[in-house]
């Protein structure tokens, strides 16, 4: 898993020890003003995709994926477990992690976004 934590102003992930070397990344850090919507809708396994990570079918998708809709950071291990976060004004135009209670937390998030927003 990864490190997950909501602040007043953003979202930040923080990748710890192998998963920086598989994701190509320390952390990331998203303004809540650039959230657009979550879902934790289970998503499928990308098959030749462009990148700039770690993609093995069946067992991870880690880094960043250039796809038609714009550019997406996985990380993923496990389908069912993940979080969608959807973007606008950011470098990704979405960004899916995997997290231990999907619902719980992407609840968190638009309660956040809400607070933010008001």
């Amino acid at each position: 898993m990864v490190k997950f934590s909501i602040t007043k102003t953003a979202i930040i992930v923080n990748f710890q020890g192998y998963k920086k070397f598989l994701a190509l990344k320390n952390n990331l850090r998203i303004p809540l003003s650039c959230v657009k919507s979550v879902s934790s809708a289970p998503v499928k396994w990308l098959v030749f995709t462009p990148k700039a990570g770690t993609n093995f079918p069946g067992l991870i998708m880690a880094g960043t994926f250039f796809r038609r809709d714009g550019i997406t950071f996985y990380y993923v291990r496990d389908l069912n477990k993940c979080i969608i976060l959807s973007l606008q004004n950011h470098r990704y135009s979405k960004i899916v992690i995997q997290v231990e209670q999907k619902e719980e937390i992407a609840l968190k998030i638009r309660k956040a976004i809400k607070e933010f927003q008001s």
